[in-house]
């Protein structure tokens, strides 16, 4: 983690490997979310899954902040979604990035809460 934070400050990086560095980060905390009986005792018992998917929240928030020319931002909302469960970030994906790659599960995503 730490390496992935040294990334994220300038002048060390160029944009890109800042993005993915910060990106990253979300992803490791995720990762802690979902390794495994192990970290669940460790990570999430210690901190609780809450402090956990909070820190996810806030790795993805700072990221779309900002990174919004990368093209994992409209993954980065699409992540911000599942792990918040507003939808004012599909709408964000949508408005931003209708072209992107996530568009179409967004649109998915949105259509199931109007039915």
């Amino acid at each position: 983690m730490k390496w992935f934070e040294a990334a994220d400050k300038p002048p060390r990086a160029t944009d890109e490997i800042k993005a993915k560095a910060l990106y990253s980060q979300g992803l490791a905390y995720i990762g802690v979310l979902q390794w495994g009986q192990d970290a669940e005792t460790v990570f999430v018992f210690v901190f609780g899954e809450k402090a956990v998917r909070s820190r996810v929240a806030e790795t993805f928030e700072r990221f779309v902040k900002t990174h919004t020319g990368s093209s994992m931002a409209d993954d980065a909302f699409l992540t911000l979604y599942t792990y918040t469960g507003d939808k004012a970030h599909l709408e964000r994906l949508l408005k931003d990035y209708p072209e992107g790659d996530r568009a179409g599960d967004a649109r998915g995503m949105l259509a199931k809460q109007v039915e």
